[in-house]
C-alpha cells in the first residue's frame, strides 16, 4: 500500500512537471507578443522614418525641440529651430512631429468631437479629436485655458 502511494505520489510530480514547464513556455510567449513583438515592430518604424528624413522635413528631437532639416550627415541632422539657429543633433534623437498636418495651435473651445485651435491672432479652426496630439510644453496650459473656457 505504502508503495503505490510512493507511486501515485511520483506519477503527480511528473505531470505537475510538465504542467509547470508548459505555463513558463505560455507566459513567454504572452511576454513575447505583448511586450517584445510590438516595441521592435515600434523600433523598427522609427528606423525607417529617419532613413527616409529628407532636407525640409520637420522632426522634433529626443528633448522636444522641434525644428526643420537643414542638413544630413552620416551620423548627425542640422536643424533650424527659429531663424538664423541651426544646432546639430544626432541622428538617434530624432522622431517624427507629432502634429497632424503640421498646424499648430493652442486650444481655445473643447466640444465632443472636436477641437477649436487658435492658429494665430484671430484665426480659428475646428478640427476633428483624433487629428489633434498636444505638444509636451502645451499640455497644461492648454487643459487649464479651455476648462476655464478662454
Amino acid at each position: 500500500m505504502i508503495n503505490n502511494l510512493i507511486t501515485l505520489q511520483a506519477a503527480a510530480q511528473d505531470g505537475a512537471g510538465a504542467m509547470n514547464i508548459i505555463m513558463i513556455v505560455v507566459l513567454i510567449a504572452i511576454f513575447y507578443f505583448f511586450m517584445i513583438r510590438p516595441q521592435q515592430k515600434k523600433q523598427k518604424e522609427i528606423r525607417k522614418f529617419r532613413d527616409s528624413i529628407t532636407v525640409g522635413d520637420n522632426v522634433v528631437t529626443a528633448g522636444g525641440i522641434y525644428g526643420r532639416v537643414r542638413r544630413i550627415d552620416e551620423n548627425r541632422f542640422s536643424l533650424e529651430i527659429a531663424r538664423d539657429v541651426v544646432i546639430t543633433v544626432d541622428k538617434g534623437s530624432v522622431y517624427p512631429s507629432v502634429t497632424a498636418g503640421g498646424i499648430y495651435g493652442r486650444v481655445r473651445r473643447i466640444d465632443e468631437n472636436r477641437f477649436s485651435l487658435e492658429i494665430a491672432r484671430d484665426v480659428v479652426i475646428t478640427v476633428d479629436k483624433g487629428s489633434v496630439y498636444p505638444s509636451a510644453a502645451d499640455v497644461n496650459a492648454d487643459q487649464t485655458n479651455a476648462n476655464q473656457g478662454k
